[in-house]
């Protein structure tokens, strides 16, 4: 059996995830060796888009670089190159890895969670993110064929790194690092803009407005409730912070869907999961920074995902689902610092613990 240090194997996980650290090297490599370009779907056509047939012919045989240790505690870490070969069905496996990491997406709807054989596909702005990390510590000097895509596709520029455990590759959590996290996923300001909730389904032409504006942090509407009746109506745009009673409704402020906070998760950090996401949201509800307003999902129509009871004073569970509507509670808005600071005077990444920090980049934290 190899050595656990050993750079020429890819390490998995007790659930058969691979590492990040590998997660992210082969999907680098492969991005710039992909023939990125136009794709025809009947009327359409997707830029910047490749197929399974492309990224399994480039995983067949891929090359990346890497670090490892010597055989002795101390020895100097020395640059590797390793060369992974992958049938169709492990390549199919990681296009999956991939796409539950966010960082591609199908072209044609980018609601879909499953990849499969005659789909189109495409860098997200995390994804955009990795690569261009990747180019840039590499050194890398063929990768002019790749500018097109960066011009005419937005980027993700802030993206929260994680701690991560040695020996299972998991989120290290702790809640001054939640806290933190809380801050950028509740921006330095109610994020009150008139964006449609379901943001996966906008047009390519204001897909830079859409990703500005979420990275702010997570959109927020009020939704007003019938008194006594528990109707949840369509949510509204406003102002206005708190909660009022207006002819016989309250309203309920700094409102989003459980379904908007899973992706806002996925795209603006570095989980590699949608389990890990429901975790982090679930975290979010123990400390009781959100709250949930309403529920119309049924049995079946839901995910749960919960903080457990062992070593924690309160339990967390978060809803899974777009039937579902949370809100920022005033502990939020404490942790968030909204009534404190505004604008630029604000540090969206200080944490209550200095030895927190979430300005490193996610490659550099994670690429050795």
């Amino acid at each position: 059996m190899p050595a656990q240090n050993d750079g020429r194997y890819m390490k998995f996980n007790k659930c058969g995830r691979p590492f990040l650290r590998d997660i992210l090297s082969i999907f680098s490599a492969l991005v710039v060796v992909l023939p990125l370009g136009p794709r025809e779907n009947f009327f359409r056509t997707f830029q910047n888009a490749f197929t399974f047939e492309d990224a399994a012919k480039s995983l067949a045989f891929i090359t990346i670089s890497r670090s490892t240790s010597g055989p002795k505690p101390g020895d100097p870490k020395q640059r590797l190159n390793v060369t992974f070969e992958m049938e169709r069905h492990m390549a199919k496996t990681m296009c999956q890895v991939f796409m539950d990491a966010r960082l591609i997406e199908n072209a044609a709807d980018q609601s879909s969670l499953s990849f499969n054989d005659t789909g189109f596909y495409r860098l997200t702005p995390k994804g955009l993110h990795i690569v261009e990390r990747f180019i840039s510590d590499n050194g890398i000097n063929n990768a002019d064929r790749l500018l097109p895509v960066f011009r005419s596709q937005p980027i993700c520029i802030n993206l929260v790194p994680f701690e991560r455990t040695s020996n299972e590759d998991e989120i290290c959590i702790t809640d001054p690092m939640l806290t933190a996290l809380f801050r950028r996923f509740a921006g330095d300001r109610p994020n009150y803009c008139a964006l449609d909730h379901h943001p996966r389904q906008n047009s390519d032409s204001d897909k830079f407005q859409t990703h500005n504006e979420r990275s702010r942090g997570i959109v927020l509407s009020d939704v007003p409730e019938r008194a006594g009746s528990g109707t949840i109506s369509i949510p509204i745009l406003s102002n206005i912070s708190g909660a009022k009673e207006h002819h016989h409704q309250q309203i309920h402020k700094h409102c989003f869907s459980a379904s908007s906070a899973m992706e806002w998760l996925r795209d603006f950090t570095c989980v590699v999961t949608r389990d890990e996401a429901g975790l982090l949201a679930a975290h979010f509800v123990r400390l009781q920074l959100i709250t949930l307003v309403s529920n119309k999902a049924k049995r079946g129509e839901l995910a749960v995902f919960s903080t457990g009871a062992v070593g924690y004073k309160n339990r967390g569970e978060f809803l899974d689902t777009s039937k579902a509507i949370y809100r920022i509670t005033d502990e939020g808005r404490i942790a968030a610092q909204w009534d404190l600071l505004s604008g630029n005077s604000m540090n969206i990444y200080a944490a209550q613990d200095s030895t927190v920090s979430l300005t490193n980049s996610f490659v550099h934290n994670h690429g050795e």
